[in-house]
């Protein structure tokens, strides 16, 4: 294997991103609403809410290694992971318009049916979602071509995340307008729209990689590629690649601060600024128009330095500015921007460069083990990105309920509002710190990702390679 490959065209890199306009859409609109939607929208009491969002990203982040694990030792004429893209978008596109549906029925019995419905969502978008991750992998071995591929998926993550995280409010609205229906009956108005905007994203991705997902040649590629025990394969990767333990811890602190931002800034934009949709939108459609201008920055400087320290840059200026804005407040509109595009830098840093990082866990991966995982590598990441985010959305619901939140108030008590704004500064800032120092600690750098390539080239052609420089690698 080469380091320096010819690089991906650009049309290819846009077919293959446009998926994440999909994912970006459809994450962000469960992760920063769909808690609200349930307490506000379904009347559903806080914790059980935070419960139910606890339970369902659990049983997902369960899924993805087993969706990782199936894509790894599938083979068709239409590819490895394509077939799964069709196989999940039909019944992501169903339950999330369920999903977001208000029912009349008991407590306990509302409670059984958005689980159901969230299960079986996130079910579907791993379906999708980890082959697809992994498709990026396949695309290119290069250290940097992987960076800037994941740049292009972020164009598009943000352009997804800012259509649901801009408009979702205003759209409520707009329908519950136009179409004479309440606003919690518009919000499975706005979940069918955002279930059409899904399709057309994998739909698009599926046709761009014919190409490019190709099924395993010969009987002995496909014989060897197998692994026939899931829980040895985890155990396996677990144990032995160094480097993946690092980064999917790093992963998991890091979802659970970005999870607590994610839906508590909505509770801080109503109670502790008073914001009105359309104030609340603006600021999205802001931080949206920034985001889309941030991969641009990103490839600037990782063509100057390593995406490992560019990413721990924009994870450290995040952090400090958490911290200060518990002590300082967010009481105006200025302090709030401020607060956003500095948190801003975690958001497009991370999003940008980290499946980029998991993927060279891959080529250790080979390394080791003569193997090419890139499903099993990236949904170790994806079942700990889902593990933090379970985590966080219970934290917020848990965090509600004692701190005295309650949606039919008018105001809410001083506890609550300590508890809003300990939830969008305290807390990230806290998970954001652990996860940087473990970023920080992560061995595989620009350097040593050379060093194992070689490492691979050496054992192919003389059946030996030098472990000098790799003794925290492998």
């Amino acid at each position: 294997m080469e380091n320096a490959k010819p690089l991906v065209p650009a049309k290819t890199k846009l077919g293959y991103a446009a998926a994440a306009l999909s994912d970006g859409t459809a994450y962000v609109f469960f992760y920063s609403f769909f808690l609200l939607f349930l307490t506000d929208y379904a009347m559903v009491d806080p914790l059980l809410a935070g419960s139910i969002s606890l339970i369902v990203v659990i049983c997902n982040a369960i899924m993805d290694p087993v969706v990782g694990w199936l894509s790894d030792n599938f083979n068709s004429k239409a590819g490895r992971r394509r077939p799964f893209f069709i196989i999940g978008i039909i019944p992501w596109v169903i339950t999330l318009v369920l999903m977001f549906s208000v029912v009349g029925l008991s407590p306990g019995a509302q409670f059984g049916y958005y689980t159901i419905m969230a299960i079986l969502f996130w079910a579907s978008y791993s379906l999708c979602d980890t082959p697809y991750k992994a498709l990026g992998a396949e695309l290119s071995p290069d250290y940097s071509e992987r960076a800037t591929i994941r740049l292009y998926v972020q164009v598009f993550s943000s352009a997804g995340t800012g259509i649901s995280g801009v408009f979702t409010m205003m759209l409520v609205a707009g329908f519950a307008m136009t179409f004479s229906v309440s606003e919690p009956g518009a919000w499975t108005y706005v979940a069918s729209l955002f279930a059409l905007i899904s399709l057309a994203g994998y739909l698009v991705t599926f046709f761009s990689m014919k190409k490019w997902d190709k099924p395993l040649a010969s009987r002995t590629d496909i014989e060897k590629s197998k692994d026939r025990n899931i829980l040895k394969t985890y155990a396996q990767l677990l144990k032995e690649v160094k480097p993946l333990k690092w980064i999917v811890f790093s992963i998991f602190a890091f979802m659970v601060g970005n999870s607590l931002y994610g839906a508590g800034i909505f509770y801080m934009y109503r109670e502790l600024l008073g914001w009105s949709p359309e104030q609340i939108a603006v600021a999205m459609l802001v931080l949206g128009v920034a985001a889309l201008g941030g991969p641009v920055v990103l490839n600037f400087f990782i063509k100057k330095s390593d995406k490992k320290t560019v990413l721990c840059v924009c994870l450290a200026i995040s952090t400090v500015s958490l911290f200060a804005f518990r002590f300082i407040g967010i009481s105006t509109t200025a302090e709030c921007y401020i607060y956003l595009f500095l948190y801003a830098a975690s958001n497009i840093g991370f999003w940008g460069l980290i499946w980029a990082i998991v993927y060279d866990t891959s080529e250790v991966d080979e390394l080791l083990h003569s193997k090419r995982r890139e499903g099993a590598t990236t949904a170790f990441g994806s079942m700990v990105q889902k593990f933090g985010s379970a985590f966080a959305m219970w934290l917020i619901g848990f965090s509600l309920a004692i701190s005295g939140y309650d949606a039919t108030l008018e105001a809410q008590p001083d506890t609550a509002l300590t508890g809003i704004l300990n939830t969008v500064t305290l807390y990230p800032g806290i998970f954001t710190l652990i996860s940087l120092i473990l970023l920080i600690v992560y061995p595989l750098n620009g350097k040593a990702y050379a060093l194992v390539v070689q490492a691979i080239k050496d054992r192919k052609e003389t059946g030996e390679f030098s472990r000098e420089g790799l003794e925290r690698i492998i």
